[in-house]
């Protein structure tokens, strides 16, 4: 039986840096994943939908970051055990939801600290449920991911703003990275968050052998609680 697409949702103005959970309707997709089914959702640009959910009739994927160089339009092509489907295109937005600033950008990596991330174009109305918030770490060996708690989204004279506690993590560079559930993927390019906690200078070099020597420590993200 050949495959047959009879709907994607939704399709327009969808997001450039992916994050979009697109459902596709239609006939003789597999059950499932497993029992030897070979399925892929690949658009023209050459962007993947990740399948998230399957039945023989109802496909639910998440796109990836769209190629806009190449086109704004791509269509989709499902392919199922090597017969495919090319009846359904898209059209990708050109206004991607930016990040334009994070404060800090440095933190220390065992204190709790609130983040801002101030951002423009976001074309609906924010709301805190509907954000996700995390950070991956781009310069160890094997990377550590932290999903954050967002505690306060509103609005400035320029946009929107998040507001997110981070809890520490180990002492690395970690990307930003930014969700709404319902619009995708933020551009959150450039954007990092470092950990870093050190002791960068410490005087008097000496002192006497009695003791009594008031020792000031330089450094970075040191706690105001003692």
């Amino acid at each position: 039986m050949n495959v047959g697409v009879v709907s994607l949702t939704p399709s327009t103005t969808l997001n450039p840096f992916g994050g979009n959970i697109l459902t596709l309707s239609g006939s003789a997709f597999p059950q499932s994943l497993t029992e030897g089914n070979s399925i892929s959702l690949t658009f023209s640009d050459s962007s993947k939908c990740e399948i998230v959910s399957i039945s023989s009739t109802l496909i639910r994927c998440l796109t990836s970051k769209f190629n806009t160089a190449v086109t704004t339009n791509p269509t989709l092509t499902v392919n199922v055990n090597g017969k495919t489907d090319s009846s359904r295109s898209v059209t990708v937005s050109s206004s991607p939801t930016t990040v334009t600033l994070l404060t800090p950008n440095s933190v220390s990596p065992v204190l709790k600290n609130l983040l801002t991330i101030n951002v423009t174009g976001f074309p609906n109305v924010m709301n805190k449920d509907d954000i996700e918030v995390s950070f991956v770490s781009t310069n160890l060996a094997t990377p550590i991911a932290r999903k954050i708690n967002v505690v306060e989204v509103g609005t400035t004279s320029t946009g929107h703003y998040i507001k997110a506690k981070f809890g520490g993590s180990d002492s690395a560079i970690y990307q930003l990275i930014v969700r709404s559930r319902t619009y995708g993927n933020f551009d959150t390019t450039g954007k990092t968050l470092t950990t870093i906690g050190k002791v960068t200078d410490y005087n008097p070099k000496s002192g006497s052998v009695h003791g009594g020597t008031l020792i000031t420590i330089d450094g970075y993200h040191f706690s105001d609680d003692y």
